[in-house]
């Protein structure tokens, strides 16, 4: 085998190895990051008080855009709907999961309220916008 050819698969080797690194590192799912993601409304804070005002505002979010489905209202069922979902590089929210309901309707409007929340602002990890795994405690309160 000639030089030129050996380099030729070589260089196809490295790359695909490179490409390989690249999309391991985008794929991967955070927990604990440098930069927890940020409810909008809270960005332009100081990032000591960025963690209090997203828990109030995303709080402020389910008080004025959680509908109570009729059944668990008639009912009388009240609880905690725990989710689980993931925000995205740009903001985006992905992959809304129930993790434990309560029933009655109440399951499927947790979900569905994540899921119409507006684009935050990305968590980071070393300077990097990346995906983050967020666990919610949806309250169901008559």
């Amino acid at each position: 085998m000639n030089l030129t050819k050996y380099l030729f698969i070589l260089s196809i080797i490295f790359t695909s190895i490179n490409m390989n690194a690249q999309q391991v590192k985008t794929d991967k799912v955070y927990v604990v990051v440098d930069e927890a993601p940020i409810f909008p409304g809270c960005e332009s804070l100081k990032k000591a008080e960025q963690k209090s005002c997203s828990d109030e505002k995303i709080m402020e979010y389910i008080r004025k855009h959680l509908e109570y489905p009729a059944e668990a209202k008639l009912n009388n069922i009240q609880g905690r709907v725990i989710v689980s979902y993931i925000i995205i590089t740009d903001g985006s929210i992905t992959n809304v999961k129930v993790l434990r309901g309560i029933g009655s309707g109440c399951d499927e409007a947790a979900v569905d309220l994540v899921e119409n929340m507006p684009k935050w602002r990305p968590g980071y990890h070393l300077g990097e916008p990346v995906k983050v795994t967020i666990t919610r405690a949806i309250p169901f309160e008559l």
